[in-house]
């Protein structure tokens, strides 16, 4: 099954060059082609089916102590899933990734994240080891340019559910949830995507998590900032469970008007770590 999709990706890659006029001759970087194989996926409407992960190539393997570790399970966009403009490293040595019962240094690109680039998580996880005393552990399941639809009609919280069945069976749950998406969903109905969101994180505590559901107001798509759906986000996040995420609007720092520079990466990490502290929520090991 898995070839004849990746035969019908191919093929339609193919057929969008050809109908564009263009003759690509040279190497194709696994970056490269994991995003051309992830948009003819769009394109043709299909469910992910699985992750491949060339991330795993920057990582190695570590030593998993999840029991003292803050363990958040990140889900949405790109921006919070490997597109960012620069790379860190978190200076936390007991910093981790989580990804299919393993972990990994937690060092951009996180591994799960279906990006290839940088993200704000291992400076965020610098920050709360120095407010918390605690070591952070990431599993990162967002997926780049996906619609509250998506998650809730089209498979993509699959990915994010497996990671969870796995850290159950490593004997822990999440601590936190942080929700950062809403770009995709420009021309969304606000009451549509509460109502797709209620799906969303009810499949998320029927797979037995209890923890807080940080909800960041993001919206922002080149210069269009959706003030109905900023709205939606706000009320999401007042809810019983619930709990007010970074206005992620509010970083502009955009090398192409969507992702985050080097500058947007630090903003955008502090912002949620402003978060955590404001919700008091978390309790130190």
């Amino acid at each position: 099954m898995r070839i004849i999709v990746i035969l019908l990706l191919l093929a339609s890659l193919g057929a969008n060059v050809a109908m564009a006029g263009f003759i690509t001759v040279g190497v194709v970087t696994r970056a490269s082609f994991t995003d051309m194989m992830r948009k003819g996926a769009k394109f043709l409407k299909l469910p992910p089916i699985g992750r491949w992960q060339p991330n795993r190539d920057y990582q190695s393997v570590q030593p998993c102590d999840l029991k003292p570790s803050f363990v958040v399970l990140v889900i949405g966009q790109s921006n919070g899933a490997n597109a960012a403009f620069s790379y860190t490293k978190a200076q936390d040595p007991g910093a981790r990734a989580f990804y299919d019962g393993a972990c990994y240094g937690l060092s951009d690109p996180v591994i799960g994240g279906d990006g290839t680039r940088g993200s704000q998580w291992p400076i965020f996880a610098d920050l709360f080891k120095a407010r918390f005393e605690r070591s952070v552990t990431v599993i990162s399941a967002g997926w780049g340019g996906s619609a509250i639809t998506d998650w809730t009609d089209k498979g993509y919280d699959r990915f994010a559910l497996s990671q969870l069945r796995a850290l159950r069976e490593a004997g822990r749950t999440v601590d936190a949830v942080f929700w950062q998406q809403g770009e995709q969903d420009f021309a969304t109905d606000p009451a549509t995507y509460k109502a797709k969101f209620a799906v969303v994180t009810q499949r998320l505590r029927d797979a037995g998590v209890t923890a807080p559901i940080f909800v960041a107001r993001a919206t922002l798509s080149g210069s269009f900032v959706n003030h109905p759906l900023r709205q939606a986000q706000a009320e999401l996040a007042a809810q019983p469970g619930f709990v007010a995420g970074p206005d992620a609007d509010s970083v502009t720092e955009r090398f192409d008007k969507y992702h985050l520079t080097a500058n947007g990466v630090v903003e955008m990490a502090k912002l949620w770590f402003d978060a955590v502290v404001a919700c008091d929520c978390v309790a130190k090991d």
